[in-house]
């Protein structure tokens, strides 16, 4: 019995150990066993430079008593510990000391130490939280085999007091009355014969309720299970075991026991010894526990805003679904889900209402699928369905279209009706992939590529997307060293002012004139460069040549000629933003009003406050500020008011209405009207015929650019343009 404890003890301390090096890669440890009524200490485990290390039974006094006090680690620098019972040669050794309570039912069992030899050493507060949780669970495996002992010791010291009885009356009586535990002595058929007073604590029966019945009598089972495990624990001759059983008081509270009993002879007649302890506090705690880890783990696997799954379970569930894969048992079909503009939202009108739409749109997207599918949520406005089986495309996209559908109807909030739509990529398994990371990629591949079509819409993956993406990451490789490779240039188109048709600013167009891939389309490379992170040094290029153009205009007398450059979003989210504009027109020796920044609307789905507060800033330096593609995107009189912007400029596929769309034509002259009403200048794009120009004359447009007047130019052609342009009128 004794070996076998201390096996138990021995394998405990082995997995603390274990535990230290996992959490610190620390294999210098020591664990000692703390005899808490004398307040000393006996060394149990040793390793690193602890090997055979000898310390006095009184541990530090200081030391104990803040272990006693605070129930938590204590961690000692050198100086601190210059009074512990170390040897010299181990202190010159040890930067820090941390000890950490080995604790069980509020009582110190023991503590472990482990010292760092550097500074750096030390782990961060994270790993010290973990090694404090898992020490704690270990204090509690430890209280448990001790108590286990202690309960058997208990029974063998009892069964010897019984054999004595005649002997040893009263020594027997003393301890069988005054012991904490409920102990019974029954008859071989189960009949109470004596009880202690600790019984009728636990039961709630009195001696004289008690003795002549049997436990079935007094109804004390919580489960019939129970008294037939306690009839087999009785019907062992030699073996003592201990089980824990719910059982009824006779108030019908229920208690929680841990019960050990024993089959003995007293006067050569047959009893049984049942001993019992009331764990109901810990069975409490320990539930408490299992709900806390059940807990972490349910916020671990499932998303906490929607209560679905979230990433890491549905790669855990779709790793095994595709295992199936090597038995050809499985197929299936992914669709990676993305709500459309839903930051337009939480920025009008905040996250509450955003959190709100994501959570009708994960109901909205079960009720589309069916509650046995798999639906997680695995980013922002993300989510992954995957539905198990063969389906034909024709069926595939009619899940599709029910869950944008079902997504797209009409949601109340705040007397206001908001729709929302998805864009959906859709990827076959094993067809378009064998593991989770293919899969998953794919599916995103063509929900990128609905996103590219216009958005509220689905495509299906297909070996073109990859071809793509593979051209895509060269061309990104490319665009890396174009700026040192001199393969990007500045283009300049003239902006018309009307009515009096004089050249009253130039717009800086970047090009890409790529080795391998010739003249490459900026509506391919620029958001090649967004995705990829080089717009921010690009852009500082670009604004740059600009504001050298600037200059140089101005030393031919043109000064008057604004220089308009196109800031990314992301630009405008650098924290330097400002600086930046700044810097660029002071070493041109350029004034801000030379320059026009012109912001996109993609702006508008980013942090807005911010960018209004950079703007504002730049404004009152003298810049000029105009948003670009207007109505393309997400434009609205409420954007309009925020923004400190003097100019808008009206995309090219809107005027492109006027020579066949009237409805469309009258609204370039409603949109030219409001900007006139708040005194703001329009800046019309892409005019390319007499009629499209005498129609935004006529409505009052400030100012044109397109081809009708001139393409893009090189800047000795600009600079041409600029002084021919002007004199000819």
């Amino acid at each position: 019995m004794y070996g076998s404890k201390q096996n138990k003890i021995e394998d405990m301390l082995s997995k603390i150990s274990g535990a230290v090096w996992e959490l610190s890669a620390v294999e210098d440890i020591f664990v000692y066993f703390v005899n808490e009524g004398k307040k000393t200490c006996t060394l149990k485990m040793s390793t690193g430079i602890f090997t055979n290390f000898k310390m006095t039974s009184s541990f530090e006094k200081n030391i104990l008593e803040q272990l006693y006090a605070i129930k938590r680690m204590v961690i000692l620098d050198n100086p601190s510990f210059k009074n512990l019972c170390l040897d010299t040669s181990i202190l010159n050794q040890i930067s820090c000391l941390i000890i950490l309570p080995l604790m069980y039912e509020d009582k110190l069992l023991g503590l472990v130490g482990t010292a760092f030899k550097k500074s750096g050493d030390a782990v961060e507060n994270k790993e010290l939280s973990l090694l404090q949780e898992f020490i704690d669970l270990a204090g509690i495996s430890l209280g448990k085999i001790l108590e286990e002992y202690n309960l058997q010791k208990i029974i063998r010291n009892q069964k010897k007091e019984i054999k004595g009885l005649e002997q040893t009356e009263d020594k027997y009586a003393q301890m069988f009355y005054m012991s904490p535990d409920a102990i019974a002595l029954m008859h071989a058929d189960g009949t109470f014969v004596e009880v202690n007073h600790s019984f009728t604590l636990i039961t709630g029966f009195s001696k004289e309720e008690a003795i002549g019945k049997t436990l079935k009598d007094l109804g004390v089972w919580f489960n019939i299970a129970d008294r037939k495990r306690i009839l087999k624990l009785l019907s062992s001759p030699d073996e003592i075991e201990k089980i824990e059983v719910p059982i009824y008081k006779k108030n019908g509270q229920i208690v929680h026991t841990q019960v050990l009993a024993r089959r003995v002879n007293l006067n050569k007649k047959p009893y049984y010894i049942v001993v019992g302890r009331d764990i109901s506090n810990q069975v409490e705690a320990e539930n408490k526990r299992m709900e806390q880890v059940e807990t972490i783990k349910h916020m671990a696997y499932f998303d906490p805003l929607t209560d679905i799954p979230n990433r890491n379970n549905l790669h855990g569930w779709l790793a095994k679904e595709l295992e199936k894969i090597k038995t050809g048992k499985t197929k299936g079909v992914v669709f990676s889900i993305d709500m459309d503009d839903l930051k337009i939202i939480n920025d009008a009108y905040g996250h509450d209402l955003g959190n709100k739409i994501l959570i009708t749109a994960s109901n909205r997207i079960i009720e589309a699928v069916g509650q046995k599918t798999f639906v997680s949520r695995t980013g922002g406005d993300e989510f992954v369905v995957v539905v198990q089986g063969k389906y034909s495309q024709k069926k595939v996209e009619f899940i599709a279209e029910k869950i944008s559908k079902n997504v797209n109807k009409k949601q109340e909030y705040l007397d206001m009706s908001l729709h929302t739509t998805v864009s959906i990529g859709i990827a076959y398994y094993p067809r378009d992939g064998e593991t989770v990371e293919e899969i998953i990629k794919h599916a995103e591949d063509a929900r990128y590529e609905a996103k590219k079509n216009g958005k509220n819409c689905w495509k299906f993956y297909n070996k073109e997307m990859q071809d793509e993406a593979y051209k895509n990451m060269r061309m990104i490789e490319g665009l890396r060293y174009a700026i040192e490779r001199r393969e990007l240039s500045v283009v300049y188109q003239p902006q018309i002012t009307l009515p009096q048709r004089t050249v009253g600013g130039v717009e800086a167009l970047l090009r890409w004139h790529s080795q391998e891939y010739g003249n490459v389309s900026p509506e391919i490379f620029i958001p090649l460069a967004e995705q990829a992170g080089f717009i921010n040094s690009i852009g500082k290029w670009v604004l740059t040549e600009a504001c050298f153009f600037a200059s140089r205009l101005a030393q031919q007398g043109r000064g008057d000629v604004r220089v308009a450059v196109n800031i990314s979003a992301r630009q405008v989210a650098s924290g330097d933003f400002v600086r930046t504009l700044c810097n660029a027109v002071k070493t041109a020796g350029i004034l801000p009003k030379q320059l026009e920044i012109e912001i996109t609307e993609s702006l508008l789905i980013d942090s807005l406050d911010e960018a209004i507060s950079k703007l504002n800033k730049s404004k009152k330096l003298g810049f000029n500020l105009a948003l670009d593609d207007f109505g393309t995107g997400y434009s609205s009189l409420t954007y309009l008011r925020k923004l400190p912007v003097e100019t808008i400029k009206i995309d090219k596929s809107f005027i492109d209405m006027i020579d066949n769309d009237v409805p469309g034509a009258k609204m370039i002259g409603a949109i030219i009207n409001m900007a006139n009403a708040i005194n703001m200048t329009v800046v019309a794009e892409g005019v390319e015929t007499e009629s499209q120009l005498s129609y935004l004359v006529k409505e009052g447009c400030s100012c044109v650019q397109g081809y009708f007047f001139s393409k893009p130019l090189k800047e000795q052609d600009a600079y041409k343009f600029i002084q021919t342009y002007n004199k000819g009128l």
